[in-house]
């Protein structure tokens, strides 16, 4: 199991959806549930947090695993840190609607104007990052056609298909009276990203 070396910089890519204004949701489903439309509003209002937790990512027959701290404010300003097994590795990634800096324990920077630029530089392969801080809120991102919804209790969208992955929201946890994702699964062909939420703030 490789715990972080170069994959330090692809978990940082993973969470870096961030910045920017809110946008109008795409429709999922002409049988959404009822709850879903109160709900979509609900989750919409949340636009900063703290919250704690680990990523794994499988590619190619390996592992890789870190946790994190995320931290959002107004989902224009946020700070990322990333921390490798034992502590050994600690990336910090700050950004505005600007752009995106990724701090290194080495205090080696890279800049990219958006996210998705950053890991395609790094990695040379495309991620859609910035869905993830709409799938962490277990809504669907803006501007990407959505299909497959599957929902469960209480209007809780718990599978989706949007952007080439496929969204899983396989728990969630009770937070200030919203029920707030705590597991996430992302899937495509030889790619598969789990998001542990362990701490919502």
């Amino acid at each position: 199991m490789q715990m972080w070396g170069r994959w330090g910089v692809v978990i940082s890519g993973l969470l870096l959806g961030l910045g920017g204004c809110s946008a109008t949701l795409p429709p999922l489903s002409s049988d959404a549930p009822k709850e879903w439309t109160t709900r979509m509003v609900e989750l919409s209002a949340i636009m900063q947090w703290d919250i704690r937790g680990s990523l794994s990512i499988a590619h190619g027959g390996e592992n890789s695993i870190a946790s994190y701290r995320w931290r959002e404010i107004n989902l224009s300003q946020y700070q990322i840190d990333l921390y490798g097994a034992l502590n050994l590795y600690h990336t910090i990634i700050a950004g505005t609607p600007k752009g995106v800096t990724l701090w290194q324990s080495n205090r080696v920077h890279q800049d990219a104007s958006t996210p998705e630029e950053l890991v395609q530089s790094v990695l040379g392969w495309p991620l859609p990052v910035s869905n993830l801080m709409y799938w962490v809120r277990g809504l669907p991102a803006p501007d990407d056609t959505a299909t497959g919804a599957i929902f469960g209790p209480s209007g809780r969208l718990e599978g989706l298909d949007q952007d080439g992955w496929h969204i899983e929201w396989l728990r969630y946890t009770p937070v200030q009276g919203r029920d707030l994702p705590a597991l996430l699964r992302l899937t495509r062909p030889d790619w598969q990203v789990k998001v542990s939420i362990t701490d919502w703030q």
